[in-house]
């Protein structure tokens, strides 16, 4: 064989795979640190989902304490100001006349019906202008206007040549902030359709309106009333009331009403407890206290198919969170306003699995025979370390702590786990740092042997080769 036959570029050995080979093996220590990280990182997306059941917890709790408004910083003490400012003290009304008195209630502490007869209702005042033929063209008096609404300030305008049309003194009287509205209205007349109407923002005796003209030249406004400035009246209960706007709320506490019709016979406002309301929200903080039992039970609860239980089965702080959870709404509460104290006695039970049930009708029976009672047994009165705390009052600290952004153990359990998965991925970088060199000098090594083999191979070919001829 001649040596022009041999292919001194094909190698001998699989350079690539016997490197690819032995770096699998010394990575072991990366593959560990990997699995770690996975773990690790499992039990922190565990307990941000643990955060936010907690947090939408705290949510149905909070609007059981406080409705819609955020949590105060400062709690109230009281039983009688935590009981103002929850939905227990929330109610709803009911107009035996909605056409003539239609009304909404926020909360009251007063229980019962109200007669009212409405022989008034409240009106703005509005003065028109004479009939113009146009809006933009028909030239005005020029000179000042001046507008003083109720007990304010006069207010000014100037009417000159840039605003002495229908359309630039609308503009100008709105742009003045005087309490008075301007408009332009069609009142189908043929040749001079086109008036300024101007109105009271605001209806009542108090928030009527006075004009003084200084006008000359042009066509003059020939301002004059249409409609006079009156008051609401009417009697509630037989005592006479006056009110500037039909929308009152300052007449019965925590209820708002509108006057939208004259009439004779009274009408009747009948207010009750929101008791639906309350019995909705109890259910709801229910569901959302049970996800969080679920979540927490199925972290502990262990799989024979996979031989294995949830990321955090063997994290004591989970246990922790489950069993202060448990202990406020199980723990009996001391108060003056209520006989009632434990949480059982007014149809909020634990089931065995830790979750709970809310039976209604034992919970509606207890509102009804004693709704101050069932108030104060959820809210309870004083701090809950002098015993009169009360179910919600009590989740409510424990929950704010618990979810702490800064110090709770939630937090300090995620902020360790991040620590660590931070400490595992700096340690892993740095090995696979070290594996690349690795990687490089063993590719050398073995790059070294396949030219040598390659080598031999060829002169073993060449030896071949001579051998061949001479004994031929």
């Amino acid at each position: 064989m001649s040596t022009s036959a041999i292919n001194l570029t094909s190698s001998v050995l699989d350079v690539a795979s016997i490197v690819d080979g032995l770096i699998y093996i010394e990575s072991s220590p990366v593959r560990n640190m990997q699995s770690q990280v996975t773990v690790l990182q499992s039990k922190l997306s565990a307990y941000q989902s643990l955060n936010t059941m907690l947090s939408a917890l705290s949510g149905k709790v909070n609007t059981m304490l406080f409705r819609d408004a955020e949590a105060p910083f400062v709690q109230p003490g009281s039983f009688a100001d935590r009981l103002q400012d929850s939905l227990f003290a929330g109610c709803m009304v009911a107009s035996s006349n909605p056409d003539v008195i239609s009304a909404t209630a926020s909360n009251s502490i007063f229980v019962g019906s109200y007669s009212i007869t409405v022989t008034g209702l409240a009106q703005a005042q509005s003065v028109a202008s004479s009939g113009f033929a146009d809006t933009a063209s028909a030239a005005l008096a020029t000179g000042t206007l001046t507008i003083t609404t109720g007990d304010h300030d006069p207010v000014t305008i100037t009417i000159d040549s840039t605003n002495n049309t229908l359309s630039g003194l609308r503009d100008a009287i709105n742009n003045a902030n005087a309490g008075v509205a301007a408009s332009i209205i069609n009142d189908g007349s043929p040749d001079t359709p086109y008036r300024l109407l101007i109105k009271a923002n605001e209806t009542g005796t108090a928030n009527s309106f006075t004009l003084a003209e200084g006008l000359s030249g042009g066509q003059a406004l020939e301002l004059v009333q249409t409609q006079a400035a009156s008051d609401a009246q009417f009697t509630l209960n037989g005592v006479s009331i006056v009110k500037s706007s039909n929308t009152v709320s300052d007449v019965i506490s925590g209820v708002t009403f509108t006057l939208k019709e004259l009439a004779s016979a009274p009408v009747t406002l009948s207010i009750d407890k929101d008791v639906d309301s309350i019995v909705g929200a109890v259910n709801e903080f229910v569901t959302a206290y049970n996800a969080v039992n679920s979540f927490i039970n199925s972290q502990f609860r262990y799989d024979p198919s996979t031989e294995k239980a949830g990321v955090l089965a063997a994290d004591s702080t989970l246990r922790r969170i489950q069993s202060t959870l448990q202990n406020q709404i199980t723990q009996r509460v001391t108060n003056p306003f209520t006989s009632f104290s434990a949480a059982g006695q007014a149809g909020l039970e634990f089931n065995r699995d830790g979750s709970l049930t809310l039976d209604e009708s034992k919970f509606r029976e207890a509102l009804a025979g004693d709704f101050t009672g069932v108030a104060a047994l959820f809210l309870g009165d004083g701090a809950s370390s002098e015993g009169y705390g009360g179910i919600l009052m009590n989740l409510f600290r424990v929950l704010d702590g618990i979810t702490d952004p800064l110090s709770g153990p939630i937090h300090n359990a995620t902020d360790g786990l991040n620590r660590n998965i931070d400490s595992l991925q700096d340690r892993i970088s740095s090995y696979q740092e070290r594996l690349e060199k690795r990687r490089e000098m063993l590719t050398l090594e073995y790059s070294r042997a396949d030219e040598a083999l390659r080598l031999m191979t060829v002169l073993q070919a060449q030896l071949s080769s001579q051998i061949s001829a001479l004994t031929g």
